[in-house]
């Protein structure tokens, strides 16, 4: 018995596989911050704590009175085709544990989710035999919506029917290194959509952000991104970027970067000695790897890119940060600071360091508009389409809504509530007289009328008997010719055969008089 548990001891950890831990309150571990996906990913950390916000307090697979979140980190897929959405988390080490929720949050606050929001999620527990593999997710070949905390086995919930312009987050908790314990750092996963039918992508395109320079005599500077780029695409010779400092780069790797496995929305650029006092100026370009750096989603930073200003002092560093955020995200919160509009210089931010040279950060910040309607009540004819705002035309009263994501990866929803109003009026009016002489006054003779026409036939004959105009086109009109010759005033006698919705077939007959 002695042998046989040191073996398997030693089995167990013949199997273990490197882990790479992160600090707490990585911003990806807020739902609003989550990591915009286009297609199968790759993380190799592992998270701790729930962020600076525990944003699901209970999801029907666990209920909390604090939060459903243990050593979380959150993604985000915008859909824009129809289709199945299925995934699964692979986990590099198969021992290791992973639990998930899936939000639909079309329309949702990023910051306000809630219980019922949660449509798919699995809490079971990766004992040996229950996740072969310690794979789970979602399948087309499951058909339960919500596997319970503690579960064993039902590795799997079932696929979610994705419809072009809904948004989904999902939270994967990294909830334990093996099955004997609750919790601790992971070796990371995959999460493979392979077996989605349903099509998500765009995602934002990288851009240079702000400097978050060292002290005076520093030899390096930080590099903000607005989003999350792929560590693989950071030369390590630091050829990625051009600098007007009269230094020379010499290398780069991105912050929380494992070599080029991972991914960081934060690069160090080191010089060959320490930047002397001055004003500088940093910009990518294509490095000696053939690339620039790309986003999660393969997106290339755009060359040229911005010239991104930043200052070396004698007595502290000055920076800027330029911040681009969703106009449901203020107030925001920088620094510690509230800020409650958009505007350069709107906040600045000071940080004293051991050695008494001063930082000091300033925020430009742009909020991206909100949409011009937001909630919108038609009241219409039962007989009448509406065309929406998205120009989608409908028949019948309902609540629409449309999704629309802009440029800087913000969703918007437009609701329209549609009414039908059955007491609308239906009539037909036929003019007495018309003239046709071309000041765009008074110069097509055609009926008026409203409602929804099921037949319609409109014929002009002159004192002769002749006819002088057809049409089955309510639309159309006479202009007083014939064969391009102008026809004389006096008087015409018309028929109408026509036939209104829930009315009877009707004709009627009258005279017109073309007046020159």
């Amino acid at each position: 018995m002695i042998l046989l548990l040191v073996l398997v001891f030693i089995n167990d950890n013949l199997k273990a596989q490197a882990t790479h831990p992160l600090p707490p309150n990585q911003q990806e571990q807020d739902a609003c911050n989550a990591l915009l996906l286009c297609g199968n990913f790759f993380t190799p950390y592992s998270y701790s704590g729930e962020g600076k916000t525990p944003d699901l307090k209970a999801t029907p697979c666990y209920a909390s009175t604090k939060s459903a979140e243990l050593n979380s980190v959150w993604f985000k897929v915008n859909i824009t085709m129809n289709g199945k959405l299925v995934f699964k988390i692979i986990p590099v080490d198969t021992v290791n544990d992973y639990d998930f929720a899936v939000i639909n949050s079309t329309g949702i606050d990023c910051s306000n989710l809630k219980y019922e929001n949660v449509v798919r999620c699995n809490f079971n527990v990766n004992t040996k035999g229950s996740n072969p593999g310690g794979i789970t997710g979602l399948s087309i070949n499951s058909m339960t919506p919500y596997i319970q905390a503690g579960t064993f086995g039902n590795s799997f919930c079932s696929a979610i029917d994705a419809t072009a312009g809904e948004s989904y987050l999902i939270m994967i908790d990294n909830v334990a290194a093996n099955e004997n314990t609750s919790n601790g750092a992971l070796a990371g996963f995959t999460l493979d959509f392979s077996g989605s039918t349903a099509i998500f992508g765009n995602g934002i395109q990288p851009e240079l952000s702000s400097i978050n320079p060292a002290c005076c005599n520093a030899s390096s500077i930080n590099i903000n991104l607005n989003t999350e780029v792929l560590c693989s695409s950071i030369a390590r010779d630091g050829s990625d970027f051009t600098s007007n400092a009269p230094v020379n780069i010499i290398s780069a790797e991105g912050v929380n970067c494992s070599g080029d496995t991972g991914y960081t929305n934060t690069v160090t650029v080191n010089f060959s000695s320490a930047l002397p006092t001055g004003n500088y100026f940093i910009h990518a370009k294509q490095g000696t790897d053939g690339n620039t750096l790309l986003s999660l989603c393969n997106n290339a930073l755009a060359l040229p890119s911005k010239q991104i200003p930043f200052i070396i002092s004698s007595t502290g560093i000055q920076a800027t940060e330029n911040k681009s955020i969703c106009y449901e995200q203020l107030p925001y919160v920088w620094n510690g600071i509230t800020v409650t509009k958009a505007g350069d210089a709107v906040a600045s931010y000071k940080n004293i360091s051991s050695g008494g040279c001063d930082s000091t950060t300033i925020l430009n910040l742009i909020v991206s508009d909100a949409p011009v309607e937001t909630n919108l009540t038609k009241t219409i004819c039962s007989y009448q389409p509406y065309t929406l705002p998205w120009d989608s035309t409908v028949n019948s009263a309902g609540t629409y809504t449309h999704n629309y994501i802009n440029k800087a990866g913000c969703d918007s929803i437009v609701e329209v509530v549609v009414l039908k109003d059955s007491a609308c009026k239906q009539f037909l009016y036929v003019p007495t007289a018309f003239t046709p002489n071309t000041d765009n006054k008074n110069d097509i003779f055609k009926p008026v009328g409203q409602g929804k026409l099921l037949q319609y036939n409109f014929v002009i004959y002159n004192r002769w008997g002749k006819k002088v105009f057809a049409t089955n086109d309510f639309y159309k009109g006479w202009n007083g010719t014939v064969d391009g010759h102008l026809q004389t005033a006096g008087t015409y006698v018309w028929f109408c055969k026509y036939q209104l919705a829930g009315e009877p077939l009707q004709t009627q007959k009258g005279t017109v008089s073309l007046i020159r």
